[in-house]
């Protein structure tokens, strides 16, 4: 009953986590001793393009102040560190001008020296490297009639220093993912890039691939309001810097290609190494593989109908899912069914809390810190083999279509497909759409485009003892582009200590660290 570790968990750059992600994400274990397969768990927290979006009523001086340690702090040299800076053009002139003076006057130098504000580089390779990129980013600045509003790259400096550097770009330009804006530079340069209405800023905030930190100063409620709903950043900083996250406070990590989840330093970190051996299954094939139906899913898109009525397919498609429960699963189990209805009961009574609440985490003064979970994954995949499914498929599936998460199920034998069309059709029945919900019978090649489909952000495959082969591939690198897709099964390690658990791997946490004070005074003040 002991539970066994099996997990790695990596921070550095883009292409070594994927490369970890790929190895070793996508093997199972063999544990002799108990004669079970495991899925290792793999955790990364990766890069990132980090923006801060500047509205047209900021706070001038907290945003200089902010931006200059989030960008320039340890010389950039950070995944969190600020490196887009998305003004309003009502505010860009007066923004740029004190921010290139205020930039003027800071001192790059040797780390030891108290005087410092930009340090050196770690190495003489990343020094040529960064000014080698300073001067890509300067000529687009000028090819693309944008700004070179100040540039100390080239400076003769002690050690391995570069000067901080800062250009301008339009906005059509910064979305090319060719463009300097959109890469990671690891160094102490700026993007700024001007905007007119708050939805460009989300887009441009959100047009990289990345979605590590992000920032946002305004003095506007509404405008925070906004904005909060709809960027894609793991953590999101108001009106403080964007980086320098801290243990239950601001739980860390990111997701698109900025890693994998869950947080550092959150309540959620350590169970997902933890596999409670009891629960451990792992079945057997006992039938051939499919021949292709020839029927193609179109990707599925995300459930768009109101949280209340969802709220209520959900509830018909559940229950009626357990009236079948010992058909579809093919054994009597009234521990796993009874969790099931449980699950049915919480999401009835607490889905409106958990997607629209806030999930605090450790108090400070003069900072709200609280984790969001209104971002819902769009859009998972399904891979079934066996006739019966396991425990945890059924549970994954019943999560996802209570968030409203699209969904398609590919079934690689016959057997599989009778059973998870019965539970499909159970779920159409009940309200859900062919749009939200499909799935077909394909053979193990065509099962290959639906693991290529980069847009999918998770994916189930069961742990099969006589089909490894098909699990092996749900990791083909050609389908890590745009995301590091969750990937779970039924041997992932994820043990499901209460129902928002099962939730939490459908939807993208949020960490918000909003500052409520100003210049070391509380915003709200009491009358006592």
């Amino acid at each position: 009953s002991h539970p066994l570790c099996a997990g790695v968990v990596f921070t550095g750059s883009k292409n070594v986590g994927q490369w970890i992600y790929k190895e070793a994400g996508s093997k199972l274990i063999e544990h002799h001793h108990l004669h079970r397969q495991m899925q290792k768990k793999i955790i990364t927290e990766m890069g990132g393009k980090n923006a801060v979006i500047v509205t047209n009523n900021c706070e001038l001086d907290e945003t200089i102040s902010g931006i200059l340690y989030a960008a320039f702090g340890h010389a950039g040299q950070k995944c969190s560190a600020a490196s887009r800076v998305i003004v309003h053009k009502e505010v860009k002139e007066a923004f740029t001008q004190r921010l290139v003076g205020a930039i003027q006057d800071l001192k790059v130098g040797e780390s030891f020296d108290p005087a410092t504000a930009v340090n050196p580089l770690i190495t003489e390779a990343d020094q040529a490297r960064v000014r080698k990129c300073v001067e890509g980013a300067r000529d687009e600045a000028i090819r693309v009639q944008g700004k070179i509003l100040i540039d100390r790259s080239f400076e003769k400096l002690p050690g391995f220093c570069v000067g901080p550097a800062v250009f301008e770009i339009p906005a059509h330009q910064a979305t090319k993912k060719d463009s300097w804006a959109q890469r990671e530079i690891f160094g102490p340069v700026i993007h700024v890039i001007p905007y007119e209405s708050l939805m460009d800023a989300v887009e441009l905030f959100n047009g990289t691939e990345y979605a590590l930190t992000g920032g946002i100063y305004s003095q506007s409620q509404d405008d925070i309001d906004f904005l909060i709903k709809y960027l894609k950043a793991g953590n999101l900083y108001v009106n403080r810097p964007n980086t320098g996250a801290r243990v239950a406070i601001e739980p860390f990590g990111g997701f698109k290609l900025s890693g994998t989840g869950p947080k550092a330093g959150g309540v959620d970190y350590l169970k997902e190494f933890h596999y409670p051996v009891i629960q451990q299954s792992v079945a057997e094939l006992k039938e051939s593989f499919a021949k292709d139906s020839g029927y193609k899913l179109t990707h599925p898109k995300p459930s768009l109908i109101s949280l209340p009525g969802r709220t209520a397919r959900f509830s018909q498609f559940a229950h009626q899912l357990l009236d079948q429960y010992e058909t579809m699963m093919g054994t009597v189990n009234e521990r796993d069914k009874g969790q099931l209805t449980n699950f049915t009961k919480w999401v009835e009574e607490n889905l409106s809390t958990y997607l629209n609440g806030q999930h605090l985490n450790y108090v400070i003064p003069g900072q709200m810190s609280y984790n969001d979970k209104s971002m819902i994954k769009t859009s998972g995949l399904f891979v079934t083999v066996v006739e019966r499914p396991s425990h945890k498929a059924v549970l994954y599936f019943m999560g996802a279509m209570a968030l409203g998460t699209g969904v398609s199920v590919v079934c690689l034998t016959e057997g599989a497909y009778r059973t998870w069309k019965g539970i499909v059709d159970i779920a159409w029945k009940a309200g859900f759409t062919k749009m939200n919900l499909d799935i077909t019978l394909a053979s193990k090649e065509a099962l290959q485009d639906y693991l290529d489909d980069s847009k999918y952000s998770f994916i189930f495959a069961g742990a099969l003892a006589e089909a490894t082969s098909v699990y092996d591939n749900v990791l083909n690198p050609s389908s890590l582009s745009e995301t590091m897709r969750l990937i779970l099964s039924d041997v992932d390690g994820v043990s499901f200590f209460e129902p928002a658990h099962v939730l939490d791997q459908f939807v993208w946490t949020r960490s918000m660290a909003v500052n409520t004070m100003r210049h070391g005074a509380p915003l709200e003040l009491s009358s006592t």
